[in-house]
């Protein structure tokens, strides 16, 4: 394993200086395409709820709604009471918007009586966030440590409301910021390191089984997106709309060849300790003294390689997608090279390399997930969308290409493996060739 993300890099990418394609439309909801379901519908119906709750909480106050945050899961807002600022979610189903707006669940009419019961459910996805956000928040107080999160306001019908957090994220401190990326990444997993001893909150989500969220985790959105009945459909579905015949195949066919890879190592992870689900850069919030707040749990039990997996996943793609300065891309990279040589040494030989393939495994199976999510947006329905998800999309077929040469190296020697990801993530953030 190279320490130094500056030395010679191995991986294979495209043509860098190729104009990568662009996702159509970055505005409103507009009509939904064949199949799917008439987004500003949608989108209406879960303004006029969260309205209602909104003014059912502050009665008699002047309340401001919007805008719209980018979101493929929830429809999430802004809200303004007064001088104070909140955050409103609302889920449908419990399924990401995308899917909903595609028709995966059905019929709008039969979306909108199944919802009405859901909402009712004390395992409901946003029910379950706002019971983690209180078992984290009970987690900082008994630890005394620097992990936050945001405060409950209310949960009614279906809408969580919050306080909202300020600050500057993770993401663009890593980006922009003058903290050292090596102390950034190493804060965020001291703090995800006290999250895993908790023995309390260990028993607490044994438990409830209505508190922990482990559809989320990598290997079970994996498991849904690429292993069931309707894969192959879904597959083939990808970039339907605004991609050629001949791109479709050629991305189906890479995500078939990671899936074949990927699956059966999946299967056997261990879930030994709580982690916090769905820790990424975009999560993670500093405030001018340096304090953390993390929003968006999704606690469960789990691999704690699949913290940092997830957490590397996301700040490879951040790099790529956002081109940072030289020396700051290389500050990153580095950083990034000591979480993953530090998470190795924490395991006597050989565990230290069954370690790092664990580790890798779940990098690669969030990576497919996650350009699985922005190729599955249908062209003529368009969402606020988190730009990173846009930009990643656009460079889906180098990313799976540097993908399934990692994963090609998996078992035989996982650490050529680490450094494939680590230099192929600078060559395409450079848009250098490796």
């Amino acid at each position: 394993m190279d320490p130094t993300p500056s030395a010679k890099r191995t991986a294979t990418v495209g043509n860098p200086t190729r104009r990568r394609p662009r996702w159509r439309g970055r505005g409103s909801v507009t009509t939904a395409g064949r199949g799917g379901l008439p987004g500003r519908t949608v989108l209406d119906h879960a303004t006029r709820v969260v309205s209602t709750v909104v003014q059912q909480v502050w009665p008699g106050e002047v309340v401001s709604i919007g805008p719209q945050l980018p979101s493929v899961t929830n429809y999430v807002t802004a809200v303004t009471v007064r001088e104070g600022w909140f955050v409103a979610k609302y889920s449908i189903l419990g399924t990401s918007l995308l899917s909903i707006l595609r028709g995966a669940c059905g019929p709008w009419d039969r979306v909108e009586a199944a919802q009405r019961d859901y909402v009712q459910q004390p395992t409901a996805q946003l029910a379950r966030e706002r019971s983690q956000l209180r078992a984290l928040a009970a987690h900082a107080r008994r630890t005394e440590g620097s992990l936050r999160v945001p405060a409950v306001i209310a949960y009614q019908d279906g809408v969580l409301i919050s306080t909202a957090s300020s600050g500057s994220s993770l993401a663009g401190e890593l980006v922009r910021g003058r903290i050292a990326p090596d102390r950034l990444l190493t804060d965020v997993i001291a703090i995800a390191t006290a999250l895993h001893r908790d023995q309390f909150l260990a028993r607490e989500l044994s438990g409830s089984p209505a508190l922990a969220t482990p559809h989320t985790s990598i290997a079970a959105t994996f498991a849904r997106k690429f292993t069931g009945v309707e894969a192959s459909c879904y597959l083939d579905s990808l970039g339907a709309g605004w991609l050629g015949g001949s791109a479709r195949t050629q991305l189906a066919t890479s995500f078939r060849v990671l899936r074949e890879i990927l699956h059966p190592l999946l299967r056997r992870l261990p879930a030994p300790v709580v982690i916090y689900g769905d820790l990424k850069p975009e999560h993670v919030l500093l405030d001018t003294c340096g304090r953390q707040t993390w929003i968006d749990p999704g606690l469960q039990r789990g691999d704690p390689a699949a913290e940092l997996a997830k957490l590397l996943s996301r700040v490879a793609l951040l790099l790529i997608t956002s081109r940072p300065s030289l020396a700051r891309m290389d500050a990153v990279g580095a950083a990034m090279d000591l979480l993953v040589t530090s998470f190795v040494a924490r395991h006597p030989r050989p565990d230290g390399i069954t370690a790092l393939r664990r580790l890798l495994v779940l990098l690669l199976a969030d990576w497919a997930n996650y350009l699985a999510s922005g190729l599955s947006v249908p062209p003529d329905v368009t969402l606020p969308l988190p730009p990173m998800l846009l930009e990643a999309t656009g460079q889906a077929q180098s990313l799976l290409r540097l993908a399934g040469e990692a994963a090609a190296s998996l078992t035989i020697d996982p650490a050529r493996a680490w450094g494939t990801v680590l230099a192929g993530t600078l060559d395409l953030a450079t848009g250098q060739p490796g």
